[in-house]
């Protein structure tokens, strides 16, 4: 179906759909001046990445005046905005990747499916590379990784309960490791590490 702008005359024709409140960061971002938001336009050979900021689910516009686009008469044309931040301070980018039909939302499609997830989440990863420009059809790579979750405890046993009150816990070299550290490398002085280096 073709895309109609929205006709003033229609009363019944629902407002445009306005995007949510800015997260804390982008706030205090904006107000420090950290940066510029920039529309991911990307040319073949051209990579942007960055955690997720936002996801947003709002209507679409036109390219030209910027209006309201509707699929028919109230029926909104929808399109997808994620939005990324690579780096901290006044050094951080700051990119909107609009995604609608086509070769770009097929690649973070993928991308997601292949994180073993079904949605894209705030404070993931997403990296997106132009690797082609094919009869004036770009063609795009993603890949993602969702947030980092906390690594599941078992079951603290009594003896457990007894190394919390004691602080027995395993010695430096010791193979066996309390739950509390399972997923975060032990030094060797005994003291749990976490890591927190992007996985791209």
């Amino acid at each position: 179906m073709a895309d109609f702008p929205n006709p003033a005359e229609d009363a019944a024709t629902p407002p445009a759909t306005n995007p949510a409140v800015p997260t804390v960061e982008e706030q205090r971002a904006f107000l420090d001046g950290q940066g510029e938001d920039q529309y991911a336009t990307l040319e073949p050979g051209q990579t942007i990445r960055g955690s997720v900021t936002a996801v947003l689910l709002e209507q679409d516009t036109d390219f030209v005046t910027r209006q309201p686009v509707w699929i028919e008469p109230g029926v909104p044309r929808m399109k997808l905005t994620i939005r990324l931040r690579d780096g901290t301070g006044s050094q951080a980018q700051r990119w909107i990747v609009d995604i609608r039909k086509g070769q770009r939302r097929d690649a973070i499609r993928q991308a997601v499916r292949d994180a073993g997830v079904t949605a894209i989440e705030v404070g993931g990863r997403l990296e997106l590379s132009c690797v082609s420009k094919q009869n004036n059809r770009k063609i795009y790579a993603a890949r993602y990784a969702p947030p980092q979750q906390p690594s599941e405890l078992s079951a603290p046993s009594m003896a457990d309960a007894q190394n919390a009150v004691t602080g027995a816990f395993p010695l430096p070299g010791d193979p066996t490791v309390h739950p509390a550290n399972r997923g975060f490398p032990v030094a060797a002085d005994g003291v749990q590490q976490q890591t927190d280096q992007p996985p791209f």
